[in-house]
């Protein structure tokens, strides 16, 4: 990590662009964990936990955009 805050990036990363990656993420965290916890390297109780909440934050991220959206239409 750069440390920095997102007021010092030199871009705009919007609600989409951390939805996409929070899919990103999620898609990755499924196969990934799966293969881990076949090899036993992962116990299936925090695999599915960590994709639970991981599911939760672009819930999260979904909800506010559409909120946002909807203050917009007004």
């Amino acid at each position: 990590m750069s440390g920095r805050g997102s007021s010092e990036l030199p871009f705009e990363i919007t609600l989409d662009d951390m939805i996409d990656e929070v899919e990103r993420e999620l898609n990755m965290r499924r196969d990934v964990y799966a293969r881990r916890v076949r090899e036993n390297g992962m116990n299936r109780r925090r695999a599915d936990r960590q994709i639970d909440v991981m599911a939760a934050i672009r819930d999260k991220l979904k909800g506010e955009r559409d909120a946002r959206k909807g203050d917009r239409d007004r």
